[in-house]
């Protein structure tokens, strides 16, 4: 009896243990996709520093100076739309300060948000 009980024992030990390392596997497994998932984030998010550097460039290269204040400005109210999720906002500022048609605006505005919002 005694023998039965010790075995009980250990057995529940042993199921125990078990869960505990198939909770820890799945938990690893869902932080190295986290991980892949920032990673994936953190390469976007430097190509998009890039592309706003290159604006910066051609921005502040430009001899006008209230021409690259209207553009500053242009870009940080689109920024802004983007950020709060306003993509309608963004696709009517985007029309409003270049001349890109409806469907023009509107693919580069959703092409931008698609990239960053799929990670």
């Amino acid at each position: 009896m005694r023998l039965q009980m010790e075995y009980e024992e250990v057995t529940e030990v042993l199921r125990t243990y078990t869960e505990a390392l198939e909770r820890a596997a799945r938990a690893e497994a869902a932080l190295h996709e986290e991980q892949r998932r920032n990673d994936r984030l953190s390469e976007e998010i430097r190509g998009l520093n890039q592309r706003i550097d290159g604006i910066t460039r051609q921005v502040n290269s430009n001899e006008n100076p209230a021409m690259r204040d209207h553009l500053w400005k242009v870009l940080t109210r689109v920024c802004g739309a983007l950020a709060r999720n306003e993509k309608i906002l963004a696709i009517k500022l985007v029309r409003e300060y270049t001349a890109c048609g409806l469907k023009e605006a509107k693919d580069l505005v959703e092409g931008t948000t698609d990239r960053v919002s799929g990670f």
